[in-house]
């Protein structure tokens, strides 16, 4: 696992990918520059077995991000997969695992645990259009369900953040990419406002406000503590 903190993915502790690789083929993917940089296949699907077992070994309570590294939940991904994924989750209730996916329908098929948050991305574009509705058809609204508009690269006003419990909201994160129009993010903000639903807003959007909200008051550990896990 890879730990986080203000200048990485700062709305979790740490990383985790016992699954690897994605068959999405997003044009914005910051996996692709890692691929060419560093002579490594970032996208062929696998089990990383040697990761499985990783969260056992933190002791102290943790967010953990499933799935940074390529999409856990993607229509290619063996059931087995998963399920060896979700028994190591089951068996750390310490800790809360922040799962997210371009494919939300595919949570239906799997028994949701109460140590973890369902997320699904909407970027503008035609593949996750209707994520929302399939996020919250396929995951019961006592679970916690939130939606990450990054990289935003569209206007979504239109989107309906009903049963919604957290957004994240940030921009492409590539060299020179263009930031989201403030006019896209003021209207996420206000819709989110408006329904009391927290926000998190990326660095990489450079926003001249800082605003770092969670669901439930809750805080990822590098907010207020420096010791080691």
């Amino acid at each position: 696992m890879n730990k986080q903190g203000p200048t990485t993915i700062d709305w979790t502790d740490y990383t985790w990918n016992p699954i690897k690789g994605c068959l999405h083929g997003c044009s914005y993917c910051y996996l692709r520059d890692i691929e060419l940089r560093f002579k490594r296949d970032m996208f062929t699907p696998a089990l990383k077995a040697a990761a499985l077992r990783e969260p056992i070994s933190k002791r102290r309570p943790s967010f953990i991000f499933a799935g940074s590294a390529g999409d856990s939940w993607g229509s290619w991904v063996h059931s087995s997969w998963i399920n060896s994924m979700l028994e190591v989750v089951r068996d750390t209730p310490r800790h809360m695992f922040q799962f997210l996916t371009k494919n939300p329908a595919r949570y239906h098929d799997f028994k949701k645990l109460p140590n973890a948050w369902y997320g699904t991305t909407v970027d503008g574009l035609e593949m996750t259009e209707r994520n929302i509705y399939r996020l919250t058809d396929a995951v019961p609204e006592q679970y916690t369900r939130f939606v990450s508009f990054e990289p935003l690269l569209r206007d979504v006003s239109h989107q309906d953040l009903t049963g919604i419990d957290w957004v994240i909201i940030g921009a492409d994160s590539r060299q020179n990419a263009a930031k989201p129009k403030p006019e896209w993010v003021l209207s996420l903000l206000k819709k989110a406002r408006e329904q009391n639903i927290p926000v998190w807003i990326k660095e990489n959007l450079d926003w001249p406000v800082r605003i770092k909200e969670m669901p439930h008051g809750m805080q990822p550990r590098h907010f207020n503590q420096t010791s080691k896990g």
